[in-house]
């Protein structure tokens, strides 16, 4: 093997390994003919450069944007968690930047996770991911500063002191955060817009770089915002990495017309099935109102009983109404996802102990104290979690980090809706009840067999 063969394969480890076996020794034969016509014996700066920059993108794959999209998320319901549970501690040490950085790592994650989706779909070039991604880093590395700057020139006016230079460069860092923030939009926009007249696009980019940048980074502020982008970008490469696509797709297109439809085996055990289950919802639903009633008039209807205490007692009961549901919701995942039954059986064990806890934590009026009922908000995230990794049909080590990555983004929305558990869950049952009561009505037609053409 020559000196420049060699050279030229050592940058060939760029590429992914299938990239290599299948591509790899005509890009070395190409490349060794170029290299003898001109009479070189080095790679030339360009090959270099095209080889890394082309090399690192055929890397970006849907499992790359996957998880970085679950990191991303992760990031994001850290940063909430922070914000709730140890602002005191974060001020009283001088970590106020912590929830700042999490919230730029989840942006340069989201960044990285939408390139990736972009470059493996075709819609990007793969040449411009690297440059794109650099420049990102350092636009989200800027906004991090800017907001930090703020924050410390804002702590230092409450507290009447003059600004540092840090503080003071506010406008500075502002300024080259969103110059880099609008190179990026303008990227992107040239990018999708590609197929367009010229003019067309480079306005649209124009417009994008003006606008989009500050509002970015003004909303990637909110952990909620960011867990929510990022629960959308997730969603986005789960359907990507389910979805059969074109000779797959035909072929199980193909495969389901030639199956032989089949009579439901009970169309009477399913009707039976769905009235009971009608029947306890509406159950649920009645006692959850009655006690969402309570609570709101109990206090007046009963003079033993102050207004405090009829809101405590019926927030309970109604919270309680909804752990039938739970209960029938897993009945139907267990039958859905039989491999899973143990799993199942445990998340809805974890929800009902979590809202069990909640209406002990009402009753004793431990829940109206401003904190995070944790003993509650533990065993329902991590319930929520467990049903995430049980619906999921992704990899093992996505899976895993998609429902801790869910469980943790769910401690904070879970707060309010346990507070307000005891008026959701009549209005759920409501639903459930109309749902299986009218599909219960339905009888299904009886589908004739017919022979496999």
């Amino acid at each position: 093997m020559s000196t420049l063969e060699a050279r030229y394969r050592r940058l060939l480890q760029c590429y992914p390994r299938p990239w290599r076996e299948q591509n790899g020794e005509v890009l070395i034969g190409t490349a060794l003919d170029a290299a003898e016509a001109e009479g070189r014996t080095r790679p030339a700066a360009v090959e270099i450069l095209q080889m890394a920059l082309h090399g690192i993108a055929e890397r970006a794959t849907v499992r790359v944007a996957l998880v970085t999209a679950i990191v991303a998320l992760l990031c994001a319901s850290a940063t909430q968690v922070v914000l709730i549970t140890s602002i005191g501690i974060v001020a009283q040490w001088g970590a106020g930047w912590l929830p700042l950085a999490l919230g730029a790592l989840s942006g340069i994650l989201q960044t990285l996770s939408l390139l990736a989706l972009l470059t493996c779909t075709g819609r990007m070039r793969p040449g411009r991911l690297v440059p794109i991604m650099l420049t990102a880093s350092a636009a989200w590395a800027l906004a991090f500063l800017t907001s930090w700057s703020w924050s410390v020139g804002f702590d230092r006016a409450d507290a009447g002191l003059a600004d540092t230079a840090f503080s003071g460069a506010f406008t500075a860092l502002l300024g080259a955060g969103w110059a880099l923030g609008g190179a990026v939009i303008t990227s992107l926009v040239l990018e999708l817009t590609h197929p367009l007249p010229r003019a067309a696009g480079y306005a649209a980019a124009g417009a994008a770089a003006l606008v989009f940048p500050p509002v970015i980074g003004m909303t990637a502020v909110v952990p909620l915002v960011a867990a929510l982008s990022s629960l959308a970008l997730v969603v986005a490469c789960v359907r990507m990495s389910v979805v059969p696509t074109g000779a797959q797709r035909s072929h199980a297109v193909d495969a389901s017309s030639a199956r032989v439809p089949a009579a439901s085996p009970a169309p009477a055990m399913a009707t039976s099935l769905s009235r009971r289950v009608g029947l306890v919802a509406l159950a649920c639903a009645v006692l959850g109102a009655a006690s969402a009633a309570f609570a709101v008039a109990g206090g007046a209807l009963t003079p033993m009983i102050d207004s405090t205490r009829a809101m405590q007692l019926g927030l309970a009961a109604g919270a309680l109404t909804g752990i039938p549901l739970l209960w029938i919701a897993g009945v139907r995942l267990a039958a859905r996802f039989p491999a899973h039954r143990l799993p199942v059986g445990g998340a809805i064990a974890l929800l009902t102990a979590g809202v069990l806890m909640h209406a002990v934590d009402t009753l004793s009026g431990a829940a109206s104290g401003g904190e995070p009922p944790w003993a509650a908000l533990a065993p329902v995230a991590t319930g929520v979690g467990l049903l995430v990794w049980v619906v999921s049909r992704v990899a093992a080590l996505p899976r895993l980090l998609l429902a801790g990555a869910v469980a943790v983004a769910a401690l904070v929305p879970l707060w309010p809706a346990l507070m307000a558990s005891g008026f959701l869950s009549p209005a759920i049952a409501g639903v459930v009840a109309v749902r299986a009561l009218s599909a219960s009505r339905i009888q299904p037609d009886r589908v004739p067999s017919r022979p496999v053409p």
